[in-house]
């Protein structure tokens, strides 16, 4: 340990020492956007303690989720009707209308679902004390949540896909003021495909493989509306070869591999042409998924008086979006009873402990740092008083008495030296008069004239 840190004390060398080792325990991966929210899952006759949780991001818009305590109050407040009255608890899941599966329709201008639609093409009560469930994309998280509520939904959930990485460009379609084909052209290629981004959407450090043009040409990016073709979803997800980045994996060893080494079991085309293979094809890059959660934020973009909303959403990944589906449609093969959702803040506790330990930790490093910092002043200092010492003492052999008395003098001055600039001032205005005293300090032309006069006055008070 001297060697690698030669300058440090034993004690904080053992303390860096430590610090170091537990920052090498700490996980590889840690979430972007705190997951503040959880989602209870209960089984066809489940009881609250056997409920499977789902951690889930918040959103700035629309109502509150339950607080943790009540998380459990569909089980007290059923009574008569058996649903509870806080919205997104005891709450069923459901998925929206078949031909707006996004919950995009109304912003795109193609569905009204708000209450001054005179047309009742929808049964409104079918969403009532339920969730939706809404994959993300096509539209903002707001317009989702909107649309929700006013289908009669209690709460929706949003959760990831790969879909919503990817677009078309709409630029050079037709918009005349009255007709805009941008959703509706069926002449999109390849070159109209906007790819996701590295590193915001994927990162190929944790996974990359090079798909041949046969793979990558069985994937559909041009569907419409939208572009991606959900269908996409069930050669680019899991750990087995069915996978096409674990059939053509870039890498080689179990840690370094897309199986061991993705963690989202899912994967993205880049759209980037790699390079050529032995029969002269283009392989196609294709790299790991994020799969993190994401914080939900207003649409400015909605207008200021449309209408509020009043329901809570939160996002969940992809990962927990498949388990919760699998849930869902498990229960509904069964031909039972429903699932049922909690949508609550997770606990949080009334005092950081961690917080203060942290704050301790950090004023215990800084003195740390200051004392030792100072090491070679307070080493400099203690021989300038030892040589001051001897000098005196080499003084006072020689000078007897006399030097003494030179001694009380100098704590004598150094005593009358003390006092404040306003008694300096106030003895100079009684010694010189008001004129010395404006002229010295206010007047450049006098002060310059005025030096010796001014060298007198102090020395007559330290005198």
């Amino acid at each position: 340990m001297s060697s690698s840190l030669p300058s440090f004390p034993p004690l904080l060398a053992k303390l860096l020492l430590i610090l170091q080792t537990n920052l090498l325990l700490l996980p590889r991966s840690a979430h972007a956007i705190l997951p503040t929210a959880a989602i209870d899952i209960y089984l066809p006759d489940t009881v609250a303690s056997n409920a499977i949780t789902l951690y889930a991001s918040q959103s700035t818009f629309g109502a509150s989720v339950a607080q943790y305590d009540q998380r459990h109050s569909h089980f007290m407040e059923a009574g008569s009707s058996g649903k509870s009255r806080i919205k997104g608890v005891g709450v069923v899941p459901a998925f929206p209308p078949e031909d707006d599966a996004y919950l995009c329709n109304e912003a795109e201008g193609w569905a009204d679902y708000s209450s001054s639609n005179k047309k009742k093409n929808l049964d409104k009560t079918t969403y009532l004390q339920a969730a939706l469930l809404v994959p993300r994309g096509r539209c903002s998280f707001e317009h989702k949540a909107l649309s929700a509520q006013r289908l009669g939904a209690s709460a929706v959930i949003i959760y990831g896909t790969l879909s919503s990485r990817y677009s078309l460009n709409f630029t050079n379609s037709t918009d005349d003021g009255s007709t805009n084909d941008a959703k509706t052209r069926s002449d999109y290629t390849k070159d109209d495909v906007i790819w996701p981004q590295d590193k915001l959407d994927y990162d190929c450090d944790y996974g990359k493989a090079y798909l041949p043009s046969s793979a990558k040409n069985g994937l559909d990016f041009l569907k419409m509306p939208g572009g991606y073709n959900s269908q996409n979803d069930n050669m680019l997800t899991g750990k087995s070869e069915n996978n096409l980045c674990v059939k053509y994996d870039a890498n080689e060893g179990e840690d370094t591999s897309f199986a061991g080494s993705c963690k989202s079991q899912r994967c993205l085309v880049t759209g980037k042409n790699v390079s050529a293979d032995s029969s002269g094809g283009v392989k196609y890059e294709a790299c790991c998924a994020w799969d993190m959660h994401v914080w939900l934020y207003q649409d400015s973009s909605i207008a200021k008086d449309a209408e509020d909303v009043t329901i809570p959403s939160v996002f969940i990944t992809m990962g927990e979006a498949a388990e919760l589906m699998d849930l869902v449609r498990g229960a509904e093969d069964s031909g039972g009873d429903p699932v049922v959702l909690s949508i609550y803040e997770r606990y949080r506790p009334q005092y950081n402990a961690s917080a203060l330990l942290i704050w301790a930790f950090g004023v215990f490093v800084a003195w740390i740092a200051s004392y030792h910092s100072s090491l070679e002043i307070r080493r400099v200092s203690k021989v300038v008083m030892k040589h001051r010492e001897m000098r005196l003492q080499r003084e006072h052999e020689r000078g007897g008495d006399g030097y003494q008395q030179q001694q009380q003098q100098q704590q004598q001055q150094q005593q009358q030296l003390q006092r404040t600039p306003f008694q300096f001032f106030d003895i100079c205005r009684r010694r010189h008069g008001w004129f010395f005293v404006l002229s010295e300090y206010f007047d450049r032309s006098v002060l310059q004239s005025s030096r010796q006069r001014r060298h007198q006055c102090h020395w007559s008070i330290a005198q």
